[in-house]
């Protein structure tokens, strides 16, 4: 079909001149279906090819709450790859910024993350260098934790030892259900209480 010259836009003109010059002949995929419309719909098919097609770690994509537990977890093996003790207080350092950053504004789904006891993650780290398993060129030993924790990660202090018979702690009294917020009286601390 012949469009007449006259109603031919310009961006026409050149696809009508390429095609008589042959520029459309042999292309690649040409009499080949397109390719995944046999996959069902999905808004992030984009996404999903660009990590594929360009090895996109896939740890970059995770909320960054994610990310730093996952970061936590593996801190032992990122730590063995590191030549001097400056450079893992650095590391750890630097992790626990991160940590302390997510903490005072939580974004993505909520984890349970603590900061890094850098003495510790030095500790360990040597420890793991003296036995050989820590060595930039070996394999990363895991660290003897406890179970449920990473290796370096603070644990919660225990609570403290009940106060002695006689000895008076401060204690809010019991919240009555019958009282309304605003008609409760504030508790004071200072203030002496039977």
């Amino acid at each position: 079909m012949s469009i007449p010259s006259r109603w031919e836009s310009l961006i026409e003109a050149q696809i009508r001149q390429a095609q008589e010059r042959g520029e459309f002949d042999d292309l690649p995929g040409a009499g080949k279906p397109i390719p995944h419309t046999d996959r069902p719909d999905d808004e992030l098919w984009w996404v999903k090819d660009y990590v594929r097609r360009e090895g996109v770690p896939t740890d970059t994509l995770l909320p960054a709450s994610l990310r730093l537990a996952r970061r936590v977890e593996h801190l032992p093996e990122e730590l063995d790859r590191l030549a001097d003790e400056a450079a893992v207080r650095e590391t750890v350092t630097a992790l626990n910024a991160e940590i302390v950053a997510w903490l005072r504004a939580p974004w993505g789904p909520p984890v349970a993350l603590r900061q890094v006891d850098v003495e510790a993650a030095a500790a360990d780290w040597l420890a793991r260098r003296r036995t050989g398993a820590g060595t930039p060129a070996g394999t990363a030993a895991e660290p003897a934790t406890p179970a449920g924790t990473a290796a370096g990660a603070t644990t919660r202090a225990a609570p403290a030892a009940e106060p002695a018979t006689g000895a008076t702690t401060p204690t809010s009294p019991p919240r009555s259900s019958s009282r309304s917020p605003r008609g409760a009286r504030r508790w004071n601390p200072f203030a002496r209480h039977p």
